[in-house]
């Protein structure tokens, strides 16, 4: 029996790619959205989903506290924000210590009329134990074209929170 089953191995084989094709066309497809985050000393950066067809790179430098982002559009180039974060957080330029992810978030809310995008930035700081979150605005549209004048550029702080109830400080 186990001579049997061997000697048609190729036939297995091919059942499996079969049965593997079938259920791979049968099932619904999901895109892969996958964000990427990366820390240094004093700088960290990370990608976030700004809608279905692209995403944002957010930098924070540690050092001076900008928080900058941009989004590529074949269209339109680079659409550019900026924030400044040490005021969000209470600490001076250079002494704070900084985290950054992104979370995805159908957010229906609007800024000026225009939409947030899909990601919402979330950013730790060690010592004082404050979390921020933060949204950009971002229309789909833009892809194609270039933002009207004055319509982006900042951040929005849409929430916080304490991850930590004692403040550290260094000796």
């Amino acid at each position: 029996m186990v001579r049997q089953i061997s000697r048609q191995r190729g036939v297995w084989v091919a059942v499996g790619v079969a049965v593997g094709v079938v259920l791979g066309a049968a099932l619904p497809h999901s895109p892969i959205h996958a964000t990427a985050s990366s820390e240094r000393e004093t700088f960290v950066i990370c990608t976030g989903m700004v809608d279905s067809d692209g995403e944002a790179v957010f930098t924070l430098d540690s050092l001076t506290g900008s928080l900058r982002a941009w989004v590529f559009s074949p269209g339109a180039g680079f659409t550019y924000y900026q924030h400044e974060v040490l005021g969000d957080f209470g600490v001076q330029a250079g002494k704070g210590k900084f985290a950054m992810v992104t979370g995805l978030q159908q957010n229906r809310a609007r800024v000026g009329g225009v939409p947030y995008a899909n990601c919402v930035l979330y950013v730790a700081e060690q010592e004082t134990g404050k979390l921020v979150a933060y949204g950009i605005p971002w229309n789909q549209a833009w892809r194609n074209r270039p933002p009207p004048a004055g319509t982006v550029g900042s951040f929005i702080k849409q929430g916080e929170a304490e991850i930590r109830k004692v403040i550290v400080r260094p000796d």
